[in-house]
C-alpha cells in the first residue's frame, strides 16, 4: 500500500548560482476534479528556481503557487502551497502517479497509525559525482497519532485542521532499515493512513520540543484548492 505512493511523493530541489541543485524539501502530486497539482509546504516555495525530481530527471516548476495569505512565514502553521501543472510539465515528469481526491482520507481516529513519507535532507544532499545523479532516499516513518490540545491552541488550529504524530528520531528505524534522522527536508511530504492507504495530510514541520511531526489535514487543503478560501499567489 505504501509502495503505491512511491511515484506520488518526490524530492524538491533548487539551484545555486552555479546551477548546482540542492535539496530543499518534498512534495506530493495530487489530482482534484481532473486537475493535476503539485502540493508542498509553503516555506519551500519561498525558495527560487524550484525543480521536482521526476521519474528520470529534474523538472522545473514554471507555474505560480497559491497559498493562504500570511505575512510572517514563521507564524504560518497552515503551511501549504500548490500549483496546477501544465500538460507539458506533466509529460516531462514521466512515469509518476497523481493521488486522486477519491483517495483522500475523510475522517481520523484517536489511535490511528500513519506513515510519514518524505525525503530527509541529510540523506539527499550529495550528488553522485561519477554519474551526476541525485539520491532518492525516502524515509517512511510509522507513527501514532498524538493528541496535543495545548499545541493545537498555540497554532490556532482545530481538531480537523491538523494531525500530530509522536516522533523521536533517536529511537527507531523505518521498515527499510533506514535509521530515523532529523526530518528536515520531509516538509511537503505525504502523511498516509496505514490501514486504509489513503492520503491523510501534508507534512509541514517537526516540533522537536514536543516530539511530534505536524501535518495539515488534506481535506482542509482540498477546500482551499477548490478556491473556497482567501488566496495569495506567488509567481
Amino acid at each position: 500500500m505504501n509502495e503505491t505512493f512511491s511515484s506520488s511523493v518526490h524530492a524538491i530541489y533548487s539551484l545555486d548560482e552555479q546551477e548546482i541543485p540542492y535539496h530543499v524539501g518534498s512534495c506530493v502530486l495530487i489530482e482534484i476534479n481532473q486537475k493535476k497539482y503539485i502540493l508542498t509546504a509553503a516555506h519551500i516555495v519561498d525558495e527560487e528556481y524550484l525543480h521536482v525530481l521526476g521519474h528520470k530527471e529534474l523538472i522545473e516548476i514554471s507555474g505560480s503557487f497559491c497559498m493562504r495569505p500570511q505575512k510572517d512565514r514563521n507564524k504560518d502553521h497552515f503551511d501549504f502551497a500548490w500549483s496546477e501543472l501544465s500538460e507539458h510539465t506533466i509529460e516531462d515528469l514521466g512515469d509518476v502517479r497523481f493521488i486522486s481526491n477519491s483517495d483522500f482520507l475523510e475522517n481520523t481516529s484517536e489511535n490511528d497509525i500513519y506513515i510519514a513519507k518524505g525525503y530527509p535532507r541529510s540523506k539527499n544532499k550529495k550528488i553522485n559525482n561519477t554519474n551526476k545523479t541525485l539520491p532518492r532516499v525516502v524515509m517512511n516513518c510509522h507513527l501514532q497519532k498524538k493528541e496535543c490540545p495545548k499545541l493545537l491552541q498555540e497554532i490556532k488550529g482545530t481538531k480537523n485542521s491538523h494531525i500530530f504524530l509522536h516522533f523521536d528520531h533517536k529511537s527507531k528505524n523505518d521498515k527499510n532499515g533506514i535509521k530515523f534522522c532529523e526530518p528536515k527536508g520531509m516538509s511537503g511530504g505525504a502523511l498516509i493512513h496505514k490501514n486504509t492507504g489513503k492520503l491523510a495530510g501534508l507534512l509541514i514541520e517537526h516540533k522537536k520540543k514536543d516530539k511530534v511531526m505536524v501535518a495539515v489535514n488534506i481535506n482542509l487543503i482540498e477546500y482551499f484548492i477548490e478556491k473556497k478560501g482567501p488566496l495569495q499567489k506567488l509567481s
